[in-house]
């Protein structure tokens, strides 16, 4: 005979391993020594031997509490899959022009302002010029700004200096 150590409900079949009610591993009253008290561990069941978990909301006692499907942490909630935005490509706006002016003012300040700064001035100028005219075709507006600054500013110090060459000349 086997009975329940929970449920003290008690079993004449000797293949059932499990309790009916509560699922608890049954006592074998065969193996019970009578000098071990009542309160005893169950024998140790091996993973092989336990039935498979109950499905959720499964009530097999009217006293046991419902068995409710836990949610998915916050951070692993399930939405609806959504399409991707469709792709807009912008158009390449040519900046050729707005890079040379820039690097003709950089080369204007550090090496030679004679040539470079005229060359940035008049490119930032056309760069600017373009660019307002068709803004979807011409960028780098940025770009020729500092250009067109940079070789007006390189062209009014060689001017200066030219100034200050011939005033000495003609007072020397």
């Amino acid at each position: 005979m086997k009975h329940c150590p929970r449920c003290n409900r008690t079993y004449t079949d000797a293949q059932q391993a499990y309790c009916s009610v509560d699922g608890v591993l049954l006592d074998d009253d065969r193996f019970k020594s009578p000098s071990l008290s009542d309160d005893y561990a169950p024998p140790t069941a091996w993973p092989g031997d336990m039935p498979p978990p109950p499905p959720y909301g499964w009530k097999s006692n009217p006293n046991m509490v419902e068995a409710v499907r836990p949610t998915a942490p916050r951070h692993q909630q399930s939405f609806p899959l959504q399409p991707y935005p469709p792709r807009v490509m912008s158009p390449v706006r040519n900046q050729d022009m707005a890079v040379v002016a820039l690097i003709m003012g950089a080369v204007s300040i550090i090496c030679f302002p004679v040539p470079f700064g005229q060359i940035a001035l008049v490119l930032g100028l056309m760069a600017l010029r373009k660019e307002n005219k068709d803004p979807a075709h011409y960028g780098g507006k940025p770009l020729a700004i500092t250009g067109t600054v940079i070789g007006a500013f390189t062209t009014l110090i060689m001017l200066v200096m030219l100034l200050f060459i011939l005033m000495g000349a003609m007072l020397g």
